[in-house]
């Protein structure tokens, strides 16, 4: 799609789901999460590093809003945002919204972080969320 090229609707795209999550709450998402989760992991991996902090606020809104139990649907957007995380290519930017991500996840369901960390790297995904949260966000 023409916002996975460019960057340009990403603030308009973001703000419109955002207000429909704000408006819509919990109901909203059990309807449309499948259609919202799908396209949140499209763009998330698409964008470049300027687009992923625009669009990091729309899944911190989603972790506040969705049940903890059921947030093992957005497996897949955690993946995406785990390799990025990894990725020592990533803007300091892109990494300190990546790592407000986690730290949401954390704070809503801790055991569902462990497996996911677990399951992409253990050790060295939380070596890396560590040096972010310490190096990059107070830099």
């Amino acid at each position: 799609t023409h916002m996975q090229r460019s960057t340009e609707y990403l603030p308009v795209a973001a703000k419109i789901v955002e207000s429909f999550v704000l408006i819509g709450g919990l109901p909203f998402l059990q309807v449309h999460h499948g259609t919202i989760f799908h396209t949140l992991g499209e763009v998330l991996g698409a964008v470049n590093s300027r687009g992923l902090p625009i669009m990091t606020p729309v899944l911190d809104l989603i972790l506040q809003i969705f049940p903890a139990a059921e947030l093992p649907v957005l497996k897949g957007v955690f993946g995406l945002l785990l390799q990025r995380l990894m990725d020592e290519k990533e803007s300091d930017d892109a990494l300190i919204h990546i790592a407000c991500v986690f730290a949401r996840l954390a704070v809503k369901n801790a055991a569902f972080l462990v497996q996911m960390a677990g399951e992409a790297g253990g050790d060295a995904v939380f070596a890396r969320l560590l040096d972010v949260w310490i190096n990059k966000s107070y830099a």
